[in-house]
C-alpha cells in the first residue's frame, strides 16, 4: 500500500482492464509469478521474472503428483513452458535454485538455460539494509506491535487439496492458537502471514492482543525483520527468513501426505531443516521454551550456504543494471 503514496507509482488491480493498458505499453515486466497466460512481450519489451521463493516443493516439470484445484499437471507444465518463451531472464539465489528452474521450466530441453540470472533476489536486499536495531524498532512502530514482548512470525504454505466449493484455496491450520496463547502469551506474541492463495477471512477477535494478522498487501520482509523466530512447514519463507539467521521452526503436521501425496521435495525435508521439527502443538511449545541455537548451528550454516549463498543485498542493482543492457 506504501507504493500507493509514491508520485512515481501508478498501482493498478491485475483484474482492471488498465492493467493490460499499462503492460502494452511498459518497457519493462517485473513479476514474482506468472503473467496472464493470454498476455504477451513485444520484442522490445524485457520480462524479468522474479519468482517468489527457492523451491522445495516440486514445481513445473518436476511435479510427479498433484490434487492442485485448478490444473491437472498437463495443465501445469503447459504454463510452465507458455512463462518460459515469453521471459527475458528469471532470477536465482542460489545454484541449487538455478538448477531446480532449469529442470521445472524444461529450460535445457528447450535450449534456454541462459534465461538464468543467478544473481539473488531482489526483495531480500531489505533484510541486509535493515537488519539493525533502529531500522527494526521502526519497522515495529510502523505495523503497530508492542515493543515489550518477542515476536513469532507464523507462515505456512497452502495446501493444493484444501479449497471450498468454488475452489478457491482455504486455511484449515492444525495449529492451537488458544493454545500457544495460553502458553507463551506472557513472553510472545503472533504475526500470523499465511499464502497468497488463500483466501479464508478468519476471525481472529478471540486472540486479540496475542495474534496481529497483516494482509497480502503487507511486505512480508518486513515481518521477517520484526520476528525474533520462525514458525513454518513447507513454505519457500525459511530461505528467505534464514538470511537473518534467527530460530527457525517447522510444524510439520502432515508431512507423509505432502511428501508423498501432494507436492514432493527436491531434497531431504528431515535431514536439511536448520531447526525443530513438530507435528503437534506441545511439541511446537516445548520446542520454542527449550530451544538450543548450538545443536543447529552447523546445519544452518550449510543450508544458508546452499540455498541463499548469492544473496548479499546488491541483487536489486545488479537487476537495474541488466536491464539497461537488455534494452534492445
Amino acid at each position: 500500500r506504501f507504493l500507493e503514496e509514491n508520485p512515481n507509482t501508478i498501482v493498478v488491480k491485475q483484474t482492471a482492464r488498465v492493467y493490460e493498458k499499462k503492460l502494452i505499453r511498459a518497457k519493462y515486466w517485473i513479476t514474482n509469478y506468472r503473467v496472464p497466460d493470454h498476455v504477451w512481450p513485444q520484442k522490445d519489451q524485457v520480462y524479468v521474472q522474479c519468482w517468489h521463493g527457492t523451491p522445495l516443493k516440486r514445481l513445473g516439470y518436476d511435479l510427479e503428483t498433484s490434487e492442485n484445484a485448478i490444473d491437472s499437471i498437463a495443465d501445469i507444465r503447459k504454463k510452465y513452458a507458455m512463462d518460459a518463451e515469453k521471459f527475458n531472464y528469471i532470477l536465482s539465489p542460489s545454484g541449487f535454485a538455478s538448477e531446480k528452474f532449469i529442470s521445472a521450466w524444461n529450460l535445457k530441453e528447450t535450449k534456454m538455460e541462459d534465461k538464468v540470472m543467478e544473481i539473488g533476489y531482489p526483495r531480500n536486499d531489505i533484510l541486509f539494509r535493515d537488519n539493525n536495531e533502529e531500522a527494526i524498532k521502526r519497522h515495529k512502530k510502523m505495523l503497530g506491535l508492542p515493543t515489550d514482548k518477542k515476536i513469532i512470525l507464523y507462515a505456512p504454505t497452502w495446501r493444493d487439496d484444501e479449497f471450498s466449493e468454488d475452489d478457491k484455496y482455504e486455511f484449515r491450520p492444525k495449529i492451537s492458537f488458544e493454545k500457544l496463547q495460553e502458553e507463551l502469551g506472557d513472553e510472545y506474541i503472533m504475526i500470523v502471514k499465511y499464502h497468497y492463495l488463500i483466501m479464508d477471512a478468519v476471525d481472529w477477535t478471540p486472540y486479540e492482543g496475542f495474534v496481529y494478522h497483516f494482509d497480502q498487501s503487507r511486505d512480508i520482509a518486513e515481518l521477517f525483520l520484526v520476528a525474533d523466530l520462525l514458525v513454518t512447514d513447507y513454505s519457500s519463507v525459511m530461505f528467505d527468513y534464514s538470511i537473518l539467521k534467527r530460530p527457525m521452526f517447522f510444524f510439520a503436521y502432515d508431512f507423509y501426505k505432502y511428501k508423498n501425496e501432494l507436492r514432493g521435495f527436491y531434497f531431504s525435508y528431515r535431514k536439511e531443516m536448520p531447526g525443530p521439527i513438530s507435528s503437534t502443538t506441545e511439541e511446537l511449545i516445548r520446542d520454542i521454551r527449550e530451544y538450543d541455537g548450538s545443536l543447529y548451528e552447523e546445519r544452518y550454516e550449510n543450508f544458508c550456504r546452499r540455498y541463499n549463498g548469492v544473496d548479499d543485498g546488491s541483487a536489486s542493482g545488479q537487476v537495474a543494471t541488466l536491464m539497461d543492457l537488455l534494452i534492445p
